[in-house]
């Protein structure tokens, strides 16, 4: 049988870029913005086997895909009027209204996130601003959060502060039972805020990330690992 040269195939509903290279196995990815599939295989691999490994592999590209197409990063913010920006895990547009005596920000009930603003207000401090309005938000929504997750694991933190963290959503210092939570917990989905705060007092019992911390994790918050998936989809925010 010939093999199926370089170009896109279809498979179900997905169109897949076909690459033949000097390798031995079939090699699947999804590339990011816009969710563009890959196949890379032997240059002599027939036209069955393709298809059948795309096929078995359907379902982890189709949640794959996605979940990078319904991604909630953003692009570089501007703050900007217009712009969404995130709080819960929903989005909001921002509005700007210059020429107040004092920067303020709210949240609307017609799901707007006004920003009022001394006139020539910079975008340094606009991003200043919304990350106020996010430290207060967090510092708001954390405590009652904390003290529940406090008695259901049998832990006390002997205190906890929010950060901008890069490339991380919480800390935990076991020793001195001492927490950091990043500033970027205010725009993600609840249940993520949930599992960050689990995941961080569960290493008051167990400082490592071996099997029993994942024991205990699961025995306390069982659906830790969807909402663990649904934050990487957020990962991008972590700065």
């Amino acid at each position: 049988m010939k093999p199926l040269a370089t170009g896109t195939i279809q498979v179900e509903e997905l169109s897949i870029e076909l690459l033949r290279k000097r390798i031995k196995n079939l090699h699947l990815r999804v590339y990011p913005p816009d969710g563009r599939i890959c196949l890379s295989a032997p240059l002599f691999a027939d036209d069955k086997s393709i298809r059948l490994f795309a096929l078995s592999k359907l379902d982890w590209l189709r949640d794959k895909r996605r979940a990078m197409l319904e991604s909630p990063v953003p692009a570089q913010a501007r703050f900007c009027d217009g712009e969404r920006h995130y709080y819960r895990g929903q989005a909001y547009t921002l509005t700007l209204i210059e020429g107040a005596a004092r920067g303020s920000l709210r949240l609307k009930e017609d799901g707007a996130l006004e920003m009022r603003l001394r006139a020539g207000s910079s975008e340094a401090g606009r991003s200043r601003l919304l990350d106020a309005w996010y430290r207060e938000r967090l510092m708001e929504l954390i405590p009652p959060l904390l003290a529940h997750w406090q008695n259901a694991l049998g832990v006390r933190a002997s205190s906890w502060s929010v950060r901008k963290m890069r490339g991380r959503w919480g800390s935990c210092n076991p020793r001195a039972a001492r927490l950091i939570f990043s500033l970027a917990l205010a725009r993600v989905a609840p249940q993520c805020l949930d599992y960050v705060i689990v995941h961080e007092l569960a290493h008051l019992l167990e400082p490592s990330h071996g099997k029993h911390f994942y024991t205990l994790v699961e025995r306390h918050y069982p659906d830790w690992k969807a909402a663990r998936r649904l934050l990487k989809t957020w990962a991008g925010l972590s700065r």
